[in-house]
């Protein structure tokens, strides 16, 4: 019968102790990604992963303002009414799990800490913001805040009418022109020997305007605020700011060319804004591309 040795423990087992002391460590990273991938929008971006830790997320907005400008103070020339019946049908509550609340910027004036609480923030319909409730927006902004700016909402301080603009926020991608004046704003008209009006888009791979071509018209007869009668608020883009479509059209019989969708990521550690000069229900595929561009959301 052939000898059998016992072979010592500590033969081999150097190898099988250091494949066992990984375990742990294994099981920390494991934890680590999946903490990061759903307490930050970090991992949204990576292949595989996307839809493991965003995808389905819901997106909460807080509507500063009026989309109808019907309950503000001082209404501003642009509305969002078919961004509220955006908002309001299946697609954006279930499809893409968008929910919203409404508040009034005085609100926010007293309580900056409010703001924290939504995914995006957006200015619509109400033009008068006191210097308090700019500041709480900038702060927001630079501490990660995403906010959409339609048209002229936030342009005026109730406490002092000379004011005009955005200028105490500080991190917006657009300004009023020199001599824009905001209670008379351009007028595109319906002038097809002129130019049709038109949005002009120009980088056509961006993520937030993808699909829909160099050029394209938003006119609907069915719907006010995307027709060719639309009225802009003559701006420019601001430093820092970064231009994604331009309105062409006729103003005054003039064929004339306005920032429409203008962009600013503030950087790694700040916010995004998405400015939008019309009523961004009126490209409804655009706004869901914006919104998951600001949040990083896999929608």
């Amino acid at each position: 019968m052939p000898e059998s040795f016992d072979v010592p423990y500590y033969e081999g087992a150097a190898p099988r102790k250091y494949k066992e002391s990984l375990i742990p460590i294994l099981i920390l990273i494991i934890i680590g990604i999946v903490l990061l991938g759903k307490t930050t929008t970090f991992l949204c971006n990576v292949p595989g992963l996307s839809s493991l830790f965003c995808g389905g997320e819901q997106v909460n907005f807080l509507i500063l303002g009026d989309l109808t400008a019907g309950g503000a103070a001082e209404p501003t020339k642009v509305v969002a009414p078919e961004l509220g019946i955006f908002l309001n049908g299946s697609i954006a509550r279930s499809d893409y799990h968008m929910q919203y609340v409404e508040a009034t910027p005085d609100l926010i004036g007293t309580t900056g800490s409010l703001l924290k609480g939504f995914d995006v923030v957006i200015m619509v319909g109400e033009r008068a913001y006191t210097r308090s409730a700019k500041e709480r927006i900038r702060e927001y902004i630079q501490g990660g805040g995403k906010v959409i700016l339609i048209g002229d909402a936030g342009t005026t301080d109730p406490d002092e009418p000379t004011l005009r603009g955005w200028g105490i926020i500080g991190e917006m991608p657009v300004e009023l022109g020199f001599d824009a004046n905001i209670d008379a704003p351009l007028k595109f008209t319906n002038n097809t020997n002129v130019q049709r009006l038109e949005l002009r888009v120009l980088d056509v791979f961006n993520e937030i305007v993808k699909g829909y071509g160099p050029r394209f018209t938003i006119h609907n007869d069915a719907k006010p605020t995307c027709n060719d009668n639309l009225q802009v608020i003559d701006v420019n883009v601001a430093p820092g700011g970064s231009p994604i479509a331009f309105l062409a059209g006729t103003v005054n019989e003039k064929k004339t060319l306005r920032p429409a969708v203008v962009t600013r990521d503030t950087g790694f550690i700040g916010g995004k804004v998405v400015y939008f000069a019309y009523d961004p229900g009126c490209t409804p595929s655009m706004f869901i591309s914006t919104v998951k561009w600001l949040t990083g959301k896999g929608l």
